[in-house]
């Protein structure tokens, strides 16, 4: 499972075009901590795992939950949902009214719940 959720971090990184020193510094670790926490040959503490999601702007749900079961099309970033915490209510109720909308048309539903 190491080896798992080093590698789909170091994904994560990667495609978001940060490098592991960048990352590493970022974090308040070693870079050859890191790539060993990558390669899965060091175990990741929960703390540090929370930090490392905040960094890259994922969820950990998205970085510890099989592949099989992942729907990332619907994963929220943790800097989406701050962002929607600090609005007021009535427009937090409407960015949430418009999930739905795009939810439902995403699964082909033929009508949708004006309420």
């Amino acid at each position: 499972m190491r080896e798992i959720i080093g590698a789909r971090l170091r994904s994560v990184r990667k495609h978001r075009r940060i490098t592991a020193t960048n990352l590493a510094d970022n974090m308040g670790i070693r870079g050859d901590v890191l790539s060993l926490m990558e390669r899965g040959h060091q175990s990741i503490p929960a703390e540090l795992l929370a930090d490392w999601c905040l960094a890259l702007d994922i969820s950990a749900n998205a970085i510890l939950t099989p592949e099989s079961d992942q729907n990332s099309a619907y994963e929220i970033a943790p800097s989406t949902m701050q962002r929607l915490s600090e609005l007021s209510t009535p427009y937090r109720k409407l960015v949430l009214q418009h999930l739905d909308l795009v939810y439902a048309l995403a699964q082909g539903e033929q009508t949708i719940d004006k309420a």
